[in-house]
């Protein structure tokens, strides 16, 4: 049982990854893309599964952030000396608290809450939360990053 405590620490060091701004999608900030792709498919919650690279909107451009996500959470779990059995579920629910503007035409920045959902093996239920502040995205004025090729 100590060692699946180390999967709290594992989702805290994922989450933080994740909605890091060095989490590209096309050279974009991720969370920027996908706050945009709620607007675009008018919902308020999105859902990905961590265990396997899937996303409940249909997107192409998050296969690869999914892919490169997917693998680093299974590289933290065996870098600790875990094994991937001892997760059962894991699951990222990306919310707005501000649905109205979520859905009209809004420049202002939204608290996104992003939840990382972890079920061990054992029914052991881990909960990591981050709360984030996140404008629209905007192809023509947002800086696209120098890393993509």
């Amino acid at each position: 049982m100590a060692r699946r405590r180390e999967l709290y620490g594992i989702g805290i060091d994922w989450l933080n990854a994740f909605v890091s701004r060095n989490n590209d999608v096309d050279g974009y900030w991720g969370i920027a893309m996908l706050r945009e792709s709620m607007h675009k498919h008018k919902i308020e919650t999105l859902q990905i599964d961590v265990s396997k690279p899937s996303i409940e909107v249909d997107d192409q451009l998050f296969e690869n952030m999914l892919l490169s996500y997917w693998e680093l959470w299974r590289t933290l779990i065996v870098n600790r000396g875990l094994r991937l059995g001892y997760v059962k579920a894991s699951q990222l629910t990306i919310t707005s608290k501000q649905l109205e503007n979520l859905l009209i035409d809004s420049k202002e920045p939204l608290e996104m809450i992003c939840q990382l959902d972890i079920t061990s093996d054992l029914k052991t239920h881990y909960q990591i939360k981050q709360s984030i502040l996140c404008r629209r995205h905007n192809r023509n004025t947002d800086i696209r990053s120098g890393r993509i090729k």
